[in-house]
């Protein structure tokens, strides 16, 4: 899974908040960034397959690292895995 992707979706604030599937976070990234890594939007604040901003990013690390799980830094937002 893209790293992004896996950090919205494996954060389970998706799963929780949405009941996201699989599908539906693929959904996503084709909206956004029509499945380019390497996509930026709104003037350059939006990164990456679902064009994370600073923001959400940090708080999908939040989540994540509460519940053990691996963080990235905001630069891995273009490195789909």
């Amino acid at each position: 899974m893209r790293t992004a992707a896996a950090l919205f979706y494996l954060s389970g604030w998706a799963a929780a908040a949405f009941s996201a599937e699989a599908w539906q976070v693929d959904a996503v990234i084709r909206i956004e960034s029509a499945g380019k890594a390497s996509a930026l939007g709104d003037n350059g604040a939006a990164r990456g397959l679902a064009q994370f901003h600073w923001a959400a990013w940090a708080d999908c690390s939040r989540v994540r690292a509460a519940r053990g799980l691996p963080t990235y830094p905001y630069s891995q937002a273009f490195n789909p895995i």
